[in-house]
């Protein structure tokens, strides 16, 4: 690999890396924590997308967010509950897949 692959291969890594922990920490903060303590948090998001509480421009990319997250497997949402998603991984080393 040359020099100019080696450093967008970096800055491709890091800027997955930092959506990935931007996206969660969207989640543990915005997001309220429903369960009793489990390994894989369940976070209740229903009020990141309250147009009461957020702007239309916080609620579409706080949908971008959490469709991006189910797609780096970050999170899933739970069955019967659609707006809860279970944490799988906080970071993008976890699993760099």
């Amino acid at each position: 690999m040359s020099g100019t692959e080696d450093g967008l291969a970096s800055l491709s890594f890091s800027a997955l890396r930092l959506a990935d922990r931007a996206v969660v920490g969207d989640v543990e903060c915005e997001g309220t924590r429903v369960d009793d303590g489990a390994p894989q948090p369940v976070y209740d998001i229903s009020a990141m997308f309250d147009p009461n509480e957020h702007s239309p421009e916080f609620i579409d990319m706080a949908s971008e967010g959490i469709a991006y997250g189910i797609g780096r497997g970050l999170f899933e949402l739970l069955p019967g509950a659609p707006m809860c998603v279970r944490l799988l991984r906080r970071r993008l080393h976890d699993n760099p897949n």
